[in-house]
């Protein structure tokens, strides 16, 4: 079987990746986690509509490291490597932008979420380089977006009770 991209609700949508740490020397480490980087990239391409994908959404991932890799035009674009590992932000400013967002692991699901339109973010490139810059609109959404997915959240936390058990409904009905 092929890998291909986790869909709801499979288990590992909702548990946490785990904090990429190198230790010199660690050889296998190293490669397992730019094994799954690869993965995921690969993953990723083979997708018509997605910018970006962390670990915990490939189906046959190794290990869930923190990480998630950016389809190469969009990266671009927005001055950004290809593969984020261990990222971590926090709001710039206070507002909020309310725009409607969809997930690969949720195909056809779309939802409005408010989130913060400027954020300060920092991470790791797949060649160990450390970055600290500021992200806004897409970008900025689409950070925050991956870093829920690495701490184990989807889209539908941002639902309130009754409108997620409404939303889920639908949602597996029209599967």
């Amino acid at each position: 079987m092929k890998a291909k991209v986790q869909l709801f609700p499979h288990k590992n949508l909702t548990t946490p990746t785990i904090q990429c740490v190198t230790v010199p020397g660690d050889v296998r480490g190293e490669f397992d986690l730019l094994a799954n980087i690869r993965l995921a990239k690969i993953v990723l391409g083979q997708t018509t509509n997605g910018i970006a994908l962390t670990s915990n959404q490939v189906h046959k991932m190794l290990t869930p490291h923190r990480f998630f890799v950016i389809e190469p035009k969009f990266a671009e674009k927005n001055s950004l490597p290809t593969a984020i590992i261990n990222p971590s932000w926090a709001p710039f400013d206070t507002s909020l932008t309310a725009e409607e967002e969809g997930c690969l692991s949720f195909p056809g699901l779309r939802i409005t979420v408010g989130r913060h339109n400027t954020i300060r973010c920092q991470f790791w490139d797949d060649a160990w380089k450390s970055y600290t810059m500021l992200l806004t609109g897409l970008a900025a959404r689409m950070f925050q977006h991956e870093c829920e997915h690495n701490d184990g959240e989807t889209l539908l936390k941002h639902l309130p009770r009754v409108q997620r058990f409404q939303v889920l409904g639908r949602y597996k009905n029209a599967r």
